[in-house]
């Protein structure tokens, strides 16, 4: 029993012991749990800490070149990667690459062609695409026409991506000069890069890549001459090579798109204010030094440059392989005889306009066609008898041909001639206009308006009736503009002297090429007009209005002859009427603003094209549309709408610093000042490239808003990276990863409508695989 009880003792100790020795093994392990956390948490903190120190570096004013020159390598390899990829996708031409990959065919091929955008940019396109191997052997011409089998257009493709890529670094460069820090150039620099509406402009062969590329070059070398005037000091070698470059860029860009304008006037007012601000402190000879210096580089340099683009233009465009010349026939006679290959180059031909021969009759109007017709009608409701229409077109086409008759004798011989020598029309002949390949006389009605311009008559085309075989309405009297001047004078107009002598002795005769005339109708006492008003496509086939209007003065009403088949005179040369150089030159770009105030927008056009308004909303997208492929301009709509907030910070930011400064409210601090000065100017650059399309009457599209858009961005970096680099530590690296994370992750989502995907319907919103990005009901993606 004792050793019972001493064996039950024995096991309590020994298992008390065992309890005892648990516990103090417990109380160890949680010590070491709390060291184990302790330490965690010191190491986490230690982390953090470290993070904190590092992101002070990165945002202070002096960070380290590692720091520095490892942010602009990311922002370069991102933006490279982004542009670059997939550029052979899709294979075959998209949008205006069928218009431009054209032209540079036509350079490469030296043929001859018109265009409302100046040739700097084509000209590097053209030169990017030879030097790739292109040959112009595309045509650019058929829808889905696979691109891939032609060398050189991927190469061309690649240097837009590349232009396009040097955007974002242009924007680091841009915010690091205006404020020094690298938050804000970092904020530029991704903004751009994860912007997919300017992606998708820059990796296709359009303009819109050399265009911002030079607009983002010109102004980071505006920044860089402010910087060095005052670091460095007004000219000193940075000053110079900073106002070389930025006058270099000018030209490059206004010799790109006539948008480039707009970036001249940032310039401009930019020179201006710094002339202003020497003025009241320089002396006579160093304000004189200041201008000529902005004079030489920002006007004539630019000049040069844009000349010499022409120059080169003129020099390998000088042939046409057009049989209907129908770019060419836009100009003028003149311009025409300088083009090898031409109808009128080298001609030789009767220098009188003669009964029976066959002409031409061209508008001498800027843009002015021939006087036409073609096998359609007007409607009912115009014309109850529904003649046939009469128009101006610029093809040059047999049914141009037409014949000057007598009042009432018709052509007597066979071949529709007459018979006999020829006889001169002179001024005040009463003459008959004829289509002999249609068989149908020109006439015009006192009872009949015009359906376009309602406040002229009709004019129509009619086969001679055998009741009324020679009516009044089918007379014109020929008026020739300037006999009087002539007659008077005894002169006659420049650079046709190889004729004075001739029109000195009689000046009422109606000359091939130099003379111009009214044709005024008899019955409806009214003068042959071309209006340039466009008729419906119903019924008109959407070509140029010819109507008889009742004022000899209105524009339109001059005519001259342009060819004629007479073969009963002698054959004189026109060489002497060949246009040289400069008035190429002029001709070219009156023409090309005529052209520009063209392009008006219908009823329908207006109601379903883009809006100003609309572009910083990122309201509206722009599909484009190839066989079996579809990208969409739409834009990264989180950059759009961050730039609207970033308005608004700046706006209160600038109006903060300007009522410190007003009120003397404290002395703002030089960073403070910096930022204050380029906010202003971003934003002068940003409505001088934004507001003047609110006043442009023509057809408008989304892709003109992206040059702004650069300008908003860069607003953007500049006021929320001074506003990162004020606040707290943390606050500041959480507002940066915030931002940074939004703008990669939207551009993950909506990379796609600048990559593009192969579509096999068109699109429906309901059924898309996209729907769920499909933030605004005005979007149409993909």
């Amino acid at each position: 029993m004792e050793s019972a009880k001493m064996s039950v003792h024995q096991d309590a100790n020994s298992s008390s012991l065992k309890f005892d020795e648990n516990l103090e093994q417990l109380d160890r392990d949680y010590v070491d749990l709390i060291d184990s956390a302790s330490t965690r948490k010191n190491a986490n903190k230690f982390v953090y800490q470290q993070i904190l120190l590092q992101w002070d570096a990165f945002r202070s004013p002096r960070p380290s070149n590692s720091h520095w020159w490892g942010t602009l390598m990311l922002i370069v390899g991102a933006s490279l990667a982004t542009r670059l990829w997939g550029l052979s996708t899709p294979d075959v031409a998209i949008w205006d690459e069928n218009h431009f990959g054209r032209m540079i065919g036509l350079y490469i091929n030296r043929s001859f062609f018109f265009d409302v955008h100046p040739a700097g940019g084509k000209l590097l396109l053209t030169l990017v695409a030879a030097a790739g191997g292109y040959e112009g052997t595309h045509s650019f011409a058929v829808e889905g026409h696979k691109i891939t089998g032609h060398r050189g257009i991927i190469f061309t493709r690649a240097a837009c991506a590349v232009l396009g890529a040097a955007l974002a670094p242009l924007a680091f460069g841009v915010a690091w000069t205006t404020t020094r820090r690298l938050p804000p150039a970092f904020l530029a620099g991704l903004l751009v890069v994860c912007e997919t509406g300017t992606l998708l402009l820059t990796r296709f062969i359009l303009l819109d890549a050399p265009l911002m590329f030079f607009m983002m070059a010109v102004f980071f070398s505006l920044c860089r001459l402010q910087h060095a005037t005052l670091r460095q000091g007004a000219f000193s070698g940075p000053w110079w090579t900073s106002l070389g470059a930025t006058g270099l860029f000018l030209g490059c860009v206004v010799s790109v798109k006539f948008v480039g304008l707009f970036t001249v006037a940032v310039v401009g007012l930019h020179a201006a204010s710094q002339l202003w601000h020497i003025f009241p402190r320089a002396s006579a000879g160093t304000l004189v030094k200041h201008f000529s210096a902005r004079l030489v580089c920002f006007v004539f340099l630019p000049l040069l440059i844009y000349v010499s683009c022409f120059i080169i233009h003129d020099f390998i465009l000088h042939k046409t392989e057009d049989k209907y010349e129908f770019h060419l026939s836009h100009f003028s006679p003149s311009f025409q005889m300088a083009i090898d290959g031409a109808a009128l180059n080298n001609i030789s031909q009767a220098s009188e306009v003669t009964y029976g021969a066959l002409l031409t009759l061209r508008n001498a109007a800027i843009g002015g066609g021939f006087l036409t017709s073609f096998n359609s009608t007007y409607p009912a409701n115009v014309l109850a008898h529904r003649p046939i229409v009469v128009f101006s077109g610029r093809q040059k086409l047999p049914v141009n041909f037409l014949q000057i008759q007598y009042p009432e004798d018709d052509p007597d011989t066979d071949a529709g001639q007459y018979s006999g020598p020829a006889e001169a029309v002179v001024a005040e002949d009463q003459i008959r206009i004829f289509n002999p390949m249609l068989g149908l006389y020109f006439a015009a009605h006192p009872a009949y308006r015009s359906p376009v311009s309602t406040a002229n008559f009709l004019v129509y085309a009619e086969r001679k009736s055998d009741d009324d075989p020679h009516p009044s309405n089918h007379l014109w009297e020929v008026q020739v503009i300037g006999e009087q001047e002539r007659v008077n004078t005894g002169k006659q107009n420049a650079g046709f002297n190889e004729e004075k002598s001739t029109i000195a002795e009689d000046p009422r005769r109606w000359r091939v090429l130099e003379s111009r005339v009214r044709l005024r109708n008899l019955a409806a006492n009214c003068c042959l007009c071309y209006t340039g008003r466009k008729m419906p496509k119903t019924w008109g086939l959407d070509v140029h209005e010819v109507s008889c209007c009742r004022s000899r003065q209105q524009d339109g009403v001059a005519w001259l002859v342009e060819q004629s088949n007479e073969t009963r005179l002698a054959k004189k040369s026109f060489a002497h009427m060949k246009s040289g150089l400069a008035a190429r030159f002029l001709e070219t770009h009156r023409l090309m603003g005529w052209m520009n105030s063209q392009f008006k927008p219908s009823r329908e056009e207006l109601a379903a094209s883009s809006r100003p308004w609309m572009w910083p909303l990122c309201s509206k997208s722009q599909p484009w549309h190839s066989v079996g492929y579809q990208v969409v301009l739409l834009g990264n709509p989180v950059v759009f709408w961050l730039n609207l907030a970033g308005f608004v910070f700046a706006f209160v930011f600038m109006a903060g610093q300007a009522y410190r400064i007003k009120r003397k409210f404290g002395t703002p601090s030089i960073e403070d000042q910096q930022t204050y000065y380029w906010c202003r100017w971003l934003l002068v650059a940003y409505l001088l490239h934004y507001l003047p399309f609110y006043a442009m009457d023509r057809v408008l599209y989304y892709h003109h808003y992206f040059p702004a858009l650069q300008f908003s961005s860069l607003l953007t970096a500049v006021v929320m990276g001074r506003i990162l680099c004020k606040i707290s530590s943390s606050s500041s690296l959480l507002l940066m990863l915030l931002l940074s994370t939004t703008l990669v992750s939207s551009f993950w989502s909506f990379s796609f409508t600048a990559y593009g995907v192969q579509r096999s319907a068109p699109y429906a919103p309901h059924t898309s695989p996209t729907r769920h990005l499909r933030w605004l009901s005005s979007w149409e993606l993909i």
